[in-house]
């Protein structure tokens, strides 16, 4: 009896366990989707842009040299955000880590425990 109590309380908490991987691994690819998305975005708007903008009173180069720090700007956004992805899925493969270690630690201390 004992051991049928032992058993349906790991399995409990292999269900739990396994509730949490699964949902630490769908946060992160939703994450991950929704930054592909905006970043879609911004590269449309970015394709969409035109150099507008006339030279009087401004140096040759101007223009040019704003499209180029924007460039750089949107570059490192879009650096950060790879890097948060990056960050979210490395959470989320930890929390499923540790969701399996936990899971062979229950095992090995059943098998430990029947015999």
């Amino acid at each position: 009896m004992k051991k049928k109590l032992k058993e349906n309380k790991n399995k409990k908490a292999k269900r739990f366990l396994q509730k949490i991987a699964a949902a630490a691994a769908a946060a992160a690819a939703a994450d991950a989707a929704a930054d592909r998305k905006k970043q879609q975005q911004q590269q449309q708007q970015q394709q969409q842009r035109t150099g507008r903008g006339s030279s009087r009173g401004r140096p040759a180069n101007h223009t040019q040299q704003r499209r180029n720090k924007k460039q750089q700007q949107q570059q490192q956004q879009q650096q950060q955000q790879q890097q948060q992805q990056q960050q979210r899925l490395t959470a989320a493969r930890t929390a499923k880590s540790a969701a399996f270690s936990t899971r062979t630690k229950m095992y090995s201390s059943q098998e430990s425990s029947c015999s």
